[in-house]
């Protein structure tokens, strides 16, 4: 996990890849508490690259407190590492939490190159 800047704005980079199912829920937990630290809004990154969204993850996502920090703190998520199976997962957690702040991407170079049309286009 780590902070860049495109554009003068702050993104954060919440990367998963390659990471067990415990392992996973331990990063969620992790990137709630660096929400909770944050007073301003930001982008976010996220990479779900060669994982597997286990029961217990789905349910942290769906019912957990990550939910109100995005609403509170994302303004835009450029999301990677997506197979089909996580696409439905993402749509059914997109209309739970009533969070449309989601693009996906085949690339991390896609991603960067939306994140910074839309912090240009929001600048």
């Amino acid at each position: 996990m780590s902070w860049f800047e495109i554009e003068g704005k702050k993104v954060f980079y919440a990367n998963y890849q390659d990471l067990e199912p415990e392992q996973m829920i331990e990063r969620l937990h992790e990137i709630i508490q660096i929400y909770r630290k944050e007073d301003e809004k930001f982008y976010s990154l996220i990479d779900f690259t060669n994982t597997f969204l286990s029961e217990a993850y789905i349910s942290e996502m769906m019912n957990g407190e990550i939910g109100l920090l995005r609403k509170q703190k994302i303004i835009k998520t450029a999301v990677i590492g997506l197979n089909f199976a996580k696409v439905a997962i993402l749509d059914v957690y997109r209309i739970l939490n009533s969070d449309n702040k989601f693009k996906l991407f085949d690339t991390k170079e896609e991603a960067l190159v939306w994140l910074s049309s839309e912090i240009k286009l929001h600048a």
